[in-house]
C-alpha cells in the first residue's frame, strides 16, 4: 500500500465536555504509532496513555480511523493528534531468499512516514529567512538571569546581561510583574507611598512631583492641590474634579434619544461603539458641574446631534457653533452639565492620546533630585540635561496597553526613548551624579 497523503497530524481538536472520539486521517501500522496530546486551558500538555487513556480504531487503513477516549475531552481543552514510529529498520532480506513486493513497500512506507514525522516538527520550529548566510541560530551555553540576544555584527545569538550592567537601585533591578503593573498605574491621582518606595532608596513619604501644583497630601486616593490644577483645553476647578468610572454600554444598534444605559449614574466615561454611523440626541443623568467623556470606540462614525427635540430639553446637548458633532472612530468629546441651561455642553473634542501632564521645570534638578517623565503621543524621551541620570520607563500603546518596560543609567540629555507612532513614555529619572 502506499502513503498517499503527506499528514501526519491531526487537530488541535477542542473539547466540549461530551465528545470521546476524535478522527486521524492518515495511515499508521501500529496503534502505538499515535501520540495523543491533551492541552488544558492553562497551555499544560499530557500525553495521554493507549489503552488506559484512549483505544485506536483504523489501523492500516489509508484514509485513518479514530482515537476513543475513555472520557470526554473536558470544554476549552484541545487534543492534538500525530505520527509516532520507532526509528527502526527491522525488513530483513536473505540473500537469494524469496522476494515479496509487499515487504520492500511496507518498509518504503515506514521510511516516507518517518520523513513525514520530521516534516511536521521542522514545520513548528524556528526558522532563519531563506536569504540569511554567514549567520549561526546555535543558542549560547546556558547563563542564568540572562537574555539571549544578536552580537554586534548580527552573525551570532549570545548572552547578554539585562539593562547592559547598568548598576540600578536593587528595588528596580528586582521588580515583578506586579509592580511593573503597580508603575504603569501611577497618575496624578493614584499614588501610594508603596509605588513611591519601589524607585530604590526614595523616601516614602510625601513628595512633590514637577507639576504647578503643591502636593500637601499623598496617599493612595488622594492628591491635594493647593493652587491650581491643569487639564487639557481650557477648565476651572473651584475645589475639586472627580472624574472615575468608566462603563461601556452594549452596541448601539439604532439611533437614540435620551441614551440612558444601565450604570450611567455613576459613569464618567462612555466608551461607545455603534453597529453603523448612528446619533444620540440626548443624554440623561445632567447635574450642575457633572463632566462626562464620550469616545467612540467603534468604526462607524457616532453623531450627538445639536438642540434635537428627539430628546428632552434637560438631556439635549447644546455645542459649540449651534452644529452637530461627529466622532470618527477613535475621537472623543468631553462634556459638562450646565443646570442654569439645562443642557449639556461641550468642553473640547480630540483625537485619542494618552493622558497630558505639564510640562517639567527648565531649571537644572540638583543630585538625588527625581522627576516624573510622560511623553506626548509619539514623542521621545529625552534625559534632563547635566550629570548623571538613572532612569526606569515603560513604553504603552495609545490605548495605554504596557507594551515594554526598561532601565539604565545615562548622561543627562541623552534620548533613551526613540520617537515611536501611536505610544507614549512614562517613567522616572533622578539625578545620581
Amino acid at each position: 500500500m502506499t502513503v498517499s497523503t503527506e499528514t501526519a497530524r491531526s487537530g488541535p481538536y477542542l473539547g466540549n465536555g461530551v465528545t470521546v472520539s476524535f478522527a486521524y486521517s492518515f495511515r499508521i501500522l501500529d496503534e502505538a504509532h499515535l501520540r495523543v496530546t491533551t492541552v488544558d486551558s492553562a497551555g499544560r500538555e499530557t500525553v495521554l496513555t493507549l489503552e488506559t487513556d484512549y483505544s485506536v480504531t483504523g489501523v492500516g487503513d489509508a484514509a485513518g480511523g479514530s482515537v476513543i477516549l475513555a472520557a470526554p475531552l473536558a470544554s476549552g481543552a484541545q487534543l492534538v493528534i500525530t505520527r509516532e514510529l520507532p526509528a527502526t529498520q527491522e525488513t530483513d532480506l536473505e540473500n537469494q531468499g524469496a522476494f515479496f513486493a509487499q515487504t520492500i513497500e511496507d518498509a518504503l512506507d515506514k521510511l516516507t512516514m518517518l520523513v513525514q514525522e520530521g516534516a511536521e516538527v521542522d514545520s513548528r520550529t524556528l526558522t532563519l529567512p531563506i536569504t540569511s548566510t554567514g549567520v549561526s541560530a546555535s543558542l549560547p551555553g546556558v547563563a542564568p538571569n540572562n537574555v539571549i540576544g544578536w552580537n554586534a555584527a548580527g552573525t551570532a545569538l549570545e548572552n547578554k546581561v539585562p539593562n547592559d550592567g547598568a548598576v540600578l537601585p536593587a528595588a528596580l533591578a528586582n521588580l515583578d510583574t506586579a509592580e511593573i503593573n503597580q508603575l504603569a498605574n501611577v497618575d496624578d491621582t493614584t499614588i501610594s507611598a508603596a509605588q513611591w518606595g519601589y524607585l530604590g532608596g526614595l523616601s516614602a513619604a510625601p513628595l512633590e512631583p514637577n507639576a504647578p501644583a503643591t502636593v500637601t497630601d499623598l496617599t493612595a486616593t488622594n492628591i491635594t492641590a493647593a493652587e491650581q490644577l491643569i487639564a487639557q483645553g481650557s477648565l476651572t476647578a473651584a475645589e475639586q474634579l472627580v472624574l472615575s468610572g468608566a462603563l461601556t454600554p452594549a452596541q448601539i444598534t439604532a439611533d437614540q434619544n435620551d441614551y440612558d444605559p444601565t450604570g450611567l449614574a455613576t459613569a464618567s466615561c462612555l466608551r461607545l461603539f455603534t453597529d453603523d454611523t448612528r446619533t444620540v440626541t440626548g443624554l440623561a443623568g445632567g447635574a450642575e458641574g457633572r463632566m462626562i467623556a464620550i469616545q467612540n470606540l467603534g468604526l462607524t462614525d457616532l453623531i450627538l446631534e445639536h438642540e434635537s427635540t428627539s430628546s428632552k430639553a434637560a438631556n439635549r446637548f447644546s455645542l459649540a457653533g449651534a452644529a452637530s458633532v461627529t466622532l470618527s472612530a477613535g475621537e472623543s468629546l468631553l462634556l459638562r452639565y450646565d443646570s442654569v441651561q439645562s443642557t449639556w455642553r461641550g468642553v473640547n473634542q480630540s483625537a485619542p492620546q494618552p493622558p497630558i501632564f505639564a510640562p517639567l521645570p527648565t531649571v537644572s534638578l540638583g543630585v538625588g533630585q527625581f522627576a516624573r517623565i510622560i511623553s506626548g503621543l509619539g514623542g521621545a524621551w529625552e534625559l534632563s540635561s547635566g550629570g548623571t541620570w538613572a532612569y526606569f520607563g515603560l513604553l504603552a500603546t495609545s490605548g495605554g496597553a504596557i507594551d515594554t518596560h526598561f532601565a539604565g543609567v545615562a548622561a543627562g540629555g541623552t534620548q533613551v526613548g526613540a520617537p515611536i507612532p501611536n505610544t507614549f513614555y512614562r517613567g522616572f529619572e533622578w539625578r545620581i551624579a
